[in-house]
C-alpha cells in the first residue's frame, strides 16, 4: 500500500499564511475527510499534497517518494478528481472517452486499451450507475451523470491512493448516500486509502474513519464521536452538533449523520 505522511508543513501566500504546521498519516484501509468553511486552505492542501504547489516548508512523502516524483512513478496508483474538471463540451466525447482517459494519457497515440483495462472501465461505470450511458455525449448529460462519469474516470485504473476535491457537489441525495456507500465499499474491499475534501460535513460524517477541521491549521483530527462541539464552533463560526441518525427510522439514509446549527 502506498503511504502518505505529511510533516511539519507550511504553505503561504505572498507574506500570509495559508497552511501551518500540518502534520498527518493515511493509515489503510481509511477514508481521511477534510473539512472547512470556504478559504480554510483544503484546496491549497490536496494541491500541495499532490504537487502541484510548492510548500514554504515541511515534507510530504507519497511512497516514501516526494509527490512529483511519486505522481510519476506511481501512474495509475494515485488517482485525483478535483472540484472542477476542464473537459470541453463542445467535443463529441462519450462517456466512455470520458472513462477511459486516464488509460490513454499513458499510451502512445496508436496503441489500443488492452482487454483488462476495458475490463476495469466497465466495472467503474457499473460502480457509479452509469453503464447505460456508456456510449451517450458526455456534453448531453445532467450535472449529477457527469460527475459520476468523473468519478469512474478516477476509479477507472483501481488506485490504491485516492484524492477527491468536493466530489459530491453536483449529486442529488440518493446519488450521495450511493457515493458514500461505494467509497465505504472500496476502502474495506480493496484496502484504498481516500482523501475528501467535503463542506457536506453530515454527509461524510458517516462513512469517514476520521475528520480533520481545517482552519489554516488542524484545529481536530480524529474519530467523529470524538469530535468537540467547540471545535466545531471555532472553525464554523456556529454552534454544530452531528446527530446520528436513529437506526429505527425506515426512512432515514443509512450511516449519515444530521447537522443541528443553533
Amino acid at each position: 500500500m502506498l503511504t502518505l505522511e505529511v510533516k511539519n508543513l507550511f504553505v503561504r501566500y505572498h507574506t500570509e499564511p495559508v497552511l501551518k504546521n500540518i502534520n498527518f498519516s493515511l493509515e489503510y484501509p481509511e477514508i481521511l475527510a477534510i473539512i472547512g468553511p470556504n478559504g480554510s486552505g483544503k484546496t491549497t492542501l490536496l494541491q500541495t499534497i499532490l504537487g502541484f504547489l510548492c510548500p514554504d516548508s515541511g515534507s510530504i512523502l507519497i511512497g516514501g517518494m516526494p509527490p512529483k516524483r511519486a505522481i510519476k512513478h506511481y501512474a495509475g496508483k494515485i488517482a485525483y478528481l478535483p472540484q472542477h474538471h476542464n473537459t470541453n463540451l463542445l467535443l463529441p466525447l462519450t462517456v466512455y472517452d470520458i472513462v477511459t482517459q486516464g488509460f490513454k494519457a499513458r499510451k502512445i497515440w496508436f496503441e489500443k486499451l488492452t482487454p483488462e483495462e476495458h475490463a476495469q472501465a466497465e466495472e467503474a461505470l457499473l460502480k457509479v450507475n452509469l453503464q447505460d450511458k456508456k456510449y451517450s455525449m458526455f456534453r448531453d448529460l445532467s450535472g449529477g451523470q457527469r460527475q459520476r462519469a468523473l468519478i469512474a474516470l478516477a476509479l477507472s485504473s483501481k488506485p490504491q491512493l485516492l484524492f477527491m476535491d468536493e466530489p459530491s457537489t453536483a449529486l442529488d441525495f440518493t446519488s450521495i448516500d450511493r457515493f458514500y456507500h461505494l467509497l465505504s465499499t472500496l476502502r474495506s474491499e480493496k484496502d484504498m486509502g481516500i482523501i475528501i475534501i467535503s463542506h457536506d460535513i453530515g454527509a461524510i460524517a458517516g462513512s469517514a474513519d476520521r475528520i480533520a477541521l481545517l482552519m489554516n491549521e488542524f484545529k481536530y483530527i480524529g474519530s467523529t464521536h470524538d469530535l468537540p462541539k467547540s471545535v466545531m464552533r471555532e472553525v464554523f463560526g456556529c454552534h454544530v452538533q452531528l446527530l446520528p441518525d436513529d437506526p429505527s427510522c425506515s426512512v432515514c439514509e443509512s450511516n449519515n449523520f444530521n447537522v443541528e446549527r443553533f
